[in-house]
């Protein structure tokens, strides 16, 4: 069942939006409706310093987490930021194919997150979304990807192959910080690949 809290559309701004919760085959979700659609919900509260993070799933899940087609009845279409933060416990997440946008830092700190496949509707990688997953071992970017923002990949030392597509037209700075275990990249366009400014070595995985 769900339980409407405070919505962003109660308030006008997200900062305060504690999001809706649904219990979905023994995981409460926190989620947030926009136009009709649902958005995984995950936010963070406070200034400076001194921050909490609110993931839309409890931070002690562990093992395999499956994200839900629909929440409130509507089709999920969004990943928030820090959706996923800090889940250490998760292994992999299987995504809908409805999912169109994942937010900054979606998976920061998922140290134990080994399997995610990114679907093929998302258009870009947003800043530090899979900051600090070091037992991530593989990641294929579908074909429409433009974008992978800075520290994207930052610590994920486990990853061995990476698959970029002809898409891809920019790269953050630091988006593969030790990623030291890369072994195989591959990159369906080569020459438009070696055309891109690249903000430094760790940017650029080969």
């Amino acid at each position: 069942a769900a339980v409407a809290l405070a919505t962003a559309s109660t308030y006008g701004d997200s900062f305060w939006n504690q999001g809706i919760k649904e219990d979905v085959e023994g995981i409460t979700w926190t989620y947030d409706i926009e136009n009709g659609e649902a958005i995984v919900y995950g936010h963070v509260e406070g200034l400076g310093l001194i921050k909490s993070y609110y993931p839309a799933i409890p931070n002690t899940t562990t093992g395999a987490v499956v994200i839900p087609e629909r929440l409130g009845g509507c089709v999920v279409t969004k990943i928030s930021s820090y959706a996923f933060y800090g889940c250490s416990g998760i292994t992999s997440v299987g995504i809908p194919s409805t999912v169109t946008s994942i937010g900054s830092k979606a998976f920061y700190g998922c140290g134990e997150l080994t399997s995610i496949t990114i679907p093929s509707k998302v258009t870009s990688i947003e800043d530090c979304t899979f900051y600090g997953c070091g037992q991530l071992t593989t990641m294929e970017l579908p074909q429409g990807v433009t974008s992978i923002g800075s520290d994207a990949f930052y610590n994920c030392s486990g990853l061995t192959s990476v698959t970029i597509p002809s898409s891809v037209m920019s790269v953050g700075s630091e988006a593969f910080y030790n990623c030291s275990g890369i072994e195989s990249v591959y990159i369906q366009d080569l020459a438009g690949w070696c055309s891109i400014d690249f903000p430094g070595s760790s940017a650029n995985p080969l």
